[in-house]
Protein backbone atom coordinates (compact mmCIF):
# COMPACT_ATOMS: atom_id res chain seq x y z
CA UNK A 1 0.00 0.00 0.00
CA UNK A 2 2.76 2.45 0.88
CA UNK A 3 4.62 1.92 -2.41
CA UNK A 4 1.43 2.71 -4.33
CA UNK A 5 1.03 5.81 -2.21
CA UNK A 6 4.34 7.37 -3.28
CA UNK A 7 2.83 9.12 -6.30
CA UNK A 8 0.18 10.69 -4.07
CA UNK A 9 2.60 13.07 -2.40
CA UNK A 10 1.01 15.96 -4.24
CA UNK A 11 0.38 17.79 -1.01
CA UNK A 12 2.61 17.25 1.98
CA UNK A 13 3.89 19.18 4.94
CA UNK A 14 6.38 18.67 7.73
CA UNK A 15 5.23 21.94 9.34
CA UNK A 16 8.76 23.20 10.19
CA UNK A 17 7.39 25.71 12.76
CA UNK A 18 4.46 23.86 14.33
CA UNK A 19 2.01 25.48 16.71
CA UNK A 20 2.74 23.54 19.87
CA UNK A 21 -0.01 22.93 22.39
CA UNK A 22 2.09 24.45 25.16
CA UNK A 23 2.85 27.54 23.09
CA UNK A 24 -0.87 28.06 22.54
CA UNK A 25 -1.62 27.63 26.23
CA UNK A 26 -4.02 24.80 25.44
CA UNK A 27 -2.28 21.82 26.98
CA UNK A 28 -3.35 22.57 30.55
CA UNK A 29 -6.91 23.40 29.49
CA UNK A 30 -7.26 20.21 27.47
CA UNK A 31 -5.76 18.13 30.28
CA UNK A 32 -8.13 19.68 32.81
CA UNK A 33 -11.24 18.97 30.74
CA UNK A 34 -10.26 15.38 29.99
CA UNK A 35 -9.25 14.70 33.58
CA UNK A 36 -12.62 16.04 34.77
CA UNK A 37 -14.35 13.30 32.79
CA UNK A 38 -11.74 10.65 33.49
CA UNK A 39 -11.63 10.93 37.30
CA UNK A 40 -15.10 9.50 38.04
CA UNK A 41 -14.59 6.71 35.50
CA UNK A 42 -11.37 5.70 37.25
CA UNK A 43 -13.03 5.92 40.68
CA UNK A 44 -15.89 3.64 39.67
CA UNK A 45 -13.47 1.17 38.09
CA UNK A 46 -11.42 1.05 41.30
CA UNK A 47 -14.59 0.39 43.31
CA UNK A 48 -15.57 -2.45 40.98
CA UNK A 49 -12.19 -4.19 41.15
CA UNK A 50 -13.00 -5.81 44.50
CA UNK A 51 -16.61 -6.64 43.69
CA UNK A 52 -17.77 -10.26 43.19
CA UNK A 53 -17.93 -10.28 39.39
CA UNK A 54 -17.59 -12.89 36.69
CA UNK A 55 -14.15 -13.50 35.23
CA UNK A 56 -15.08 -11.66 32.04
CA UNK A 57 -16.41 -8.65 33.96
CA UNK A 58 -13.34 -8.52 36.19
CA UNK A 59 -11.07 -8.57 33.16
CA UNK A 60 -13.10 -5.80 31.55
CA UNK A 61 -12.91 -3.64 34.68
CA UNK A 62 -9.15 -4.20 34.91
CA UNK A 63 -8.79 -3.16 31.27
CA UNK A 64 -10.79 0.01 31.94
CA UNK A 65 -8.60 0.83 34.93
CA UNK A 66 -5.41 0.33 32.90
CA UNK A 67 -6.80 2.56 30.18
CA UNK A 68 -7.65 5.36 32.61
CA UNK A 69 -4.19 5.14 34.16
CA UNK A 70 -2.65 5.34 30.71
CA UNK A 71 -4.77 8.39 29.92
CA UNK A 72 -3.61 10.06 33.11
CA UNK A 73 0.00 9.45 32.12
CA UNK A 74 -0.65 11.13 28.77
CA UNK A 75 -2.31 14.11 30.44
CA UNK A 76 0.63 14.49 32.80
CA UNK A 77 3.02 14.43 29.85
CA UNK A 78 1.12 17.21 28.06
CA UNK A 79 1.48 19.70 30.89
CA UNK A 80 5.13 19.07 31.72
CA UNK A 81 8.04 20.45 29.74
CA UNK A 82 10.64 17.90 30.69
CA UNK A 83 10.06 15.74 27.64
CA UNK A 84 9.33 12.05 27.55
CA UNK A 85 10.59 10.01 30.50
CA UNK A 86 11.63 6.74 28.90
CA UNK A 87 12.02 3.88 31.31
CA UNK A 88 11.55 1.24 28.60
CA UNK A 89 11.86 2.08 24.87
CA UNK A 90 8.74 1.36 22.84
CA UNK A 91 8.68 -1.73 20.66
CA UNK A 92 6.63 -0.65 17.65
CA UNK A 93 5.25 -4.15 17.10
CA UNK A 94 4.25 -4.60 20.76
CA UNK A 95 2.46 -1.26 20.79
CA UNK A 96 0.75 -1.78 17.42
CA UNK A 97 -0.90 -5.05 18.47
CA UNK A 98 -2.72 -3.15 21.24
CA UNK A 99 -4.54 -0.93 18.73
CA UNK A 100 -8.29 -1.37 18.40
CA UNK A 101 -9.04 -1.43 14.67
CA UNK A 102 -10.74 -4.32 12.86
CA UNK A 103 -9.18 -3.54 9.48
CA UNK A 104 -5.67 -2.77 10.68
CA UNK A 105 -2.84 -4.24 8.59
CA UNK A 106 0.62 -4.40 10.17
CA UNK A 107 3.84 -4.61 8.19
CA UNK A 108 6.40 -3.99 10.93
CA UNK A 109 10.02 -5.01 10.88
CA UNK A 110 10.61 -6.85 14.14
CA UNK A 111 12.27 -6.18 16.44
CA UNK A 112 12.29 -2.41 16.05
CA UNK A 113 12.12 0.06 18.95
CA UNK A 114 12.06 3.84 19.27
CA UNK A 115 13.21 6.30 21.92
CA UNK A 116 9.70 7.04 23.13
CA UNK A 117 7.76 5.56 26.02
CA UNK A 118 5.22 2.85 25.05
CA UNK A 119 2.39 4.90 26.56
CA UNK A 120 3.14 7.90 24.35
CA UNK A 121 3.66 5.82 21.21
CA UNK A 122 0.33 4.08 21.83
CA UNK A 123 -1.34 7.48 22.11
CA UNK A 124 0.19 8.65 18.83
CA UNK A 125 -0.66 5.51 16.86
CA UNK A 126 -4.16 5.28 18.37
CA UNK A 127 -4.96 8.78 17.16
CA UNK A 128 -3.53 8.22 13.69
CA UNK A 129 -5.28 4.88 13.21
CA UNK A 130 -8.58 6.34 14.47
CA UNK A 131 -8.28 9.19 11.98
CA UNK A 132 -7.57 6.75 9.17
CA UNK A 133 -10.53 4.57 10.13
CA UNK A 134 -12.91 7.53 10.17
CA UNK A 135 -11.73 8.58 6.72
CA UNK A 136 -12.24 5.20 5.05
CA UNK A 137 -15.11 2.91 4.17
CA UNK A 138 -15.82 0.15 6.70
CA UNK A 139 -14.10 -2.56 4.64
CA UNK A 140 -11.00 -0.54 3.72
CA UNK A 141 -7.77 -1.28 5.61
CA UNK A 142 -5.54 1.08 7.54
CA UNK A 143 -1.90 0.03 7.32
CA UNK A 144 1.07 0.61 9.61
CA UNK A 145 4.52 0.09 8.12
CA UNK A 146 8.00 0.82 9.44
CA UNK A 147 11.33 1.73 7.92
CA UNK A 148 14.62 1.97 9.80
CA UNK A 149 17.12 4.55 8.59
CA UNK A 150 19.82 3.71 11.15
CA UNK A 151 19.58 6.56 13.64
CA UNK A 152 15.84 6.99 13.15
CA UNK A 153 12.72 4.93 12.58
CA UNK A 154 9.88 5.96 10.29
CA UNK A 155 6.37 4.74 11.10
CA UNK A 156 3.76 5.29 8.40
CA UNK A 157 0.01 5.10 8.95
CA UNK A 158 -1.75 4.90 5.57
CA UNK A 159 -5.39 4.83 4.57
CA UNK A 160 -7.28 4.85 1.27
CA UNK A 161 -9.95 7.23 2.44
CA UNK A 162 -11.29 10.60 1.36
CA UNK A 163 -7.92 12.33 1.59
CA UNK A 164 -7.24 16.05 2.03
CA UNK A 165 -6.39 18.98 -0.18
CA UNK A 166 -3.33 21.17 0.36
CA UNK A 167 -5.23 23.73 2.42
CA UNK A 168 -6.59 21.08 4.75
CA UNK A 169 -3.15 19.54 5.23
CA UNK A 170 -1.67 22.88 6.24
CA UNK A 171 -4.31 23.21 8.98
CA UNK A 172 -4.59 19.54 9.99
CA UNK A 173 -2.27 19.75 13.00
CA UNK A 174 -3.79 22.95 14.36
CA UNK A 175 -5.76 22.31 17.58
CA UNK A 176 -9.53 22.00 17.21
CA UNK A 177 -9.41 21.71 13.43
CA UNK A 178 -11.36 18.64 12.30
CA UNK A 179 -12.52 17.49 8.88
CA UNK A 180 -14.54 14.56 10.24
CA UNK A 181 -16.32 13.61 13.45
CA UNK A 182 -13.17 13.88 15.57
CA UNK A 183 -12.44 16.45 18.28
CA UNK A 184 -9.73 18.19 16.28
CA UNK A 185 -6.97 17.80 18.87
CA UNK A 186 -5.69 14.33 17.97
CA UNK A 187 -3.11 15.38 15.37
CA UNK A 188 -2.01 18.33 17.49
CA UNK A 189 -1.37 15.99 20.42
CA UNK A 190 0.48 13.55 18.15
CA UNK A 191 2.76 16.28 16.86
CA UNK A 192 3.37 17.54 20.39
CA UNK A 193 4.36 14.08 21.68
CA UNK A 194 6.50 13.24 18.66
CA UNK A 195 8.46 16.48 18.86
CA UNK A 196 8.91 16.12 22.62
CA UNK A 197 10.64 12.82 21.80
CA UNK A 198 12.95 14.56 19.33
CA UNK A 199 11.09 13.39 16.24
CA UNK A 200 9.00 14.90 13.47
CA UNK A 201 5.71 14.19 11.73
CA UNK A 202 4.45 15.00 8.26
CA UNK A 203 1.41 14.33 6.11
CA UNK A 204 1.00 13.35 2.47
CA UNK A 205 -2.46 13.18 0.96
CA UNK A 206 -4.61 13.61 -2.14
CA UNK A 207 -8.35 14.08 -2.27
CA UNK A 208 -10.20 10.85 -3.00
CA UNK A 209 -7.05 8.73 -2.73
CA UNK A 210 -6.12 8.64 0.93
CA UNK A 211 -3.61 9.90 3.44
CA UNK A 212 -0.23 8.80 4.76
CA UNK A 213 1.05 10.22 8.05
CA UNK A 214 4.76 9.60 8.67
CA UNK A 215 6.19 9.72 12.17
CA UNK A 216 9.98 9.77 12.38
CA UNK A 217 11.48 9.05 15.80
CA UNK A 218 14.98 8.45 17.13
CA UNK A 219 15.84 4.78 17.27
CA UNK A 220 16.12 3.31 20.76
CA UNK A 221 19.71 3.47 22.08
CA UNK A 222 19.87 -0.34 22.34
CA UNK A 223 18.98 -0.63 18.65
CA UNK A 224 21.75 1.78 17.72
CA UNK A 225 24.30 -0.27 19.65
CA UNK A 226 23.27 -3.45 17.84
CA UNK A 227 23.55 -1.79 14.43
CA UNK A 228 26.95 -0.23 15.20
Amino acid sequence: MVDEFDDMRLHSTSNPQPRRLNQLGLAAAVAHEVRRLLTPAKAYAELAVGAPLSTEASQAIAAILRATQGCEAILDSLVTSGGDVIEVPASVADVAVQLDCENLVLDIAAPISVAMSPTRLLMVLSNLVANGSRATASNEPVEITTCSTGNTVQIRVTDRGIGMNSGQIQRATNPFVSFSSGSGIGLAICQHLVEEAGGSMWIASAEGRGTCVTVELPAAPSALKKSA
